[in-house]
């Protein structure tokens, strides 16, 4: 679990914050070509800065056993599932006579496999690990999914 607190609060920010510093300076010479891209880009930025603090906010929870951090986790993962799936559909919505379907679909699919395995992985992990159930009873672990609920700031009835 050390591991995932580590990937989430430090190494998974980082490297979320650098691709982004990467894409913008690869796309930056096409901004006055393709206008829409920077929007684009713009928009995959904001995602992905919310993205970064959930990461950090689900990683110290966890790190530090508060009440419903498993719960927030998986939150986390399925937020970072949904911002997948958006992520990869982005360049699609730039002109079609702007943009090479395979090519975009190729580089997609070649970051959005590997995500969503490891997010499948962590979640069946921590929905099914003994361990976890252990290490974070006392903190309801996986009893209480109206905190992770109230996090996300969703009603439940």
């Amino acid at each position: 679990m050390l591991l995932l607190c580590v990937g989430l609060v430090i190494v998974a920010p980082a490297g979320s914050l650098l691709g982004f510093l990467r894409s913008f300076e690869g796309s930056r010479s096409l901004f006055t070509d393709v206008p829409e891209l920077k929007t684009l880009v713009g928009i995959d930025g904001i995602l992905s800065f919310g993205i970064l603090v959930f990461s950090i906010c689900a990683g110290l929870a966890l790190w530090r056993r508060r009440p419903g951090a498993v719960q927030t986790l998986k939150l986390f993962l399925v937020v970072a599932l949904t911002y997948s799936v958006i992520a990869l559909l982005l360049p699609f919505l730039l002109p079609p006579q702007k943009r090479d379907n395979a090519v975009l679909l190729a580089v997609g699919l070649k970051q959005f496999v590997p995500g969503v395995v490891g997010m499948l992985i962590w979640y069946l992990y921590l929905g099914r690990s003994k361990r976890v159930r252990a290490t974070y009873a006392d903190c309801g672990a996986g009893l209480q999914p109206r905190v992770a609920v109230r996090l996300a700031g969703i009603r439940q009835y």
